[in-house]
């Protein structure tokens, strides 16, 4: 009698074996079981935040689960990083990324460091930005004219951003550099000021969103001389990039993307970045971007990691070399 009981003994610890292999990958092939939370660091409201909502929207009909919407704004999206940083690395919690959040590390003197910091989903969105003037104040018609103008002046020729440390401070400093010009910096709390105090020709140059620029451009109240952006702007196919007009330094590569907390298992990687490529075919969100004139900018998780790197890596010089604070 002993025999049989030792042979039910082995088969019961058998199965309990089993089932413990078994027990992850069936966890893993059911996920996502439950709502996913999706951190986005910006107002409610905004266009980031909409944008977010409509990518929160997409995934859920993608992953057949909720997706939670939860505002975490300030320090340039780094509180929210922050939050996400210290969530569990199951899949559950995600984030919406512009590069300015990985961009201002370097304000605190910290490194991007993404195998403890987050885990790259994708990037979904490119914005599509233009250099422009007011014509009353600056009249040009394109790079190489300003460049030209803006050596024959006696004093630094000015122009506006959001403040100092945003894209287009960086963006204009790093060209004044590269060019020999002399640009002296008029900062705004916030794009939309600036925006405004351009077209009142209190200031005569800026970098701004193609979206909310368009408005002022079709008024005839500021020109748009350049798409500072790694491709057009379909608001304004016919207005070249900085990049066909010689100058390849005066780009922004502006993303949102997808990320995650670090260390996120692959198989949950693979599952996020699929359903985030397949969520940009659809008809709301690529009407969407359509109005906003931004573009479709869709990159897998190894591409977005390259990007995001490269991208730290070229702010991170600009900034040392031309002594940029947040002061």
């Amino acid at each position: 009698m002993r025999i049989p009981s030792l042979y039910k003994l082995m088969a019961a610890l058998a199965s309990v074996a089993t089932l413990a292999i078994a027990a992850p990958a069936t966890a893993q092939d059911d996920y996502p079981s439950r709502p996913l939370k999706l951190i986005v660091s910006y107002p409610a409201g905004g266009p980031s935040d909409l944008v977010g909502r409509l990518l929160a929207s997409e995934l859920r009909n993608e992953l057949g689960q909720p997706v939670v919407v939860e505002n975490r704004a300030g320090a340039s999206g780094l509180i929210g990083l922050d939050n996400l940083t210290k969530s569990d690395p199951d899949g559950y919690t995600l984030m919406v990324l512009n590069n300015t959040t990985t961009t201002a590390l370097h304000f605190q003197n910290a490194d991007l460091d993404m195998e403890e910091r987050f885990t790259p989903i994708g990037s979904y969105l490119g914005v599509r930005m233009f250099l422009v003037v007011n014509p009353s104040v600056i009249d040009v018609n394109n790079i190489d004219e300003l460049v030209e103008y803006a050596k024959k002046q006696k004093e630094d020729l000015q122009y506006t951003s959001s403040g100092p440390g945003s894209p287009g401070h960086m963006m204009m400093e790093d060209f004044g550099q590269k060019a020999g010009l002399n640009f002296s910096h008029i900062p705004y709390k916030g794009s939309n000021p600036a925006l405004m105090d351009t077209v009142a020709g209190r200031v005569g140059l800026m970098v701004v969103e193609a979206y909310s620029a368009l408005p002022h451009i079709q008024s005839g109240a500021i020109r748009p001389i350049a798409t500072v952006s790694p491709g057009r702007a379909a608001l304004l196919p016919d207005l070249p990039t900085s990049t066909e007009q010689g100058y390849p330094t005066l780009v922004m590569d502006s993303s949102f993307g997808l990320i995650a907390p670090p260390k996120l298992p692959e198989p949950q990687v693979e599952r996020l970045s699929a359903a985030l490529e397949t969520a940009l075919k659809s008809d709301a969100f690529k009407e969407h971007v359509a109005q906003t004139g931004n573009a479709l900018d869709y990159s897998d998780s190894k591409s977005y990691r390259e990007r995001l790197q490269s991208d730290f890596d070229r702010w991170g010089e600009v900034i040392k070399a031309v002594g940029i604070t947040r002061q």
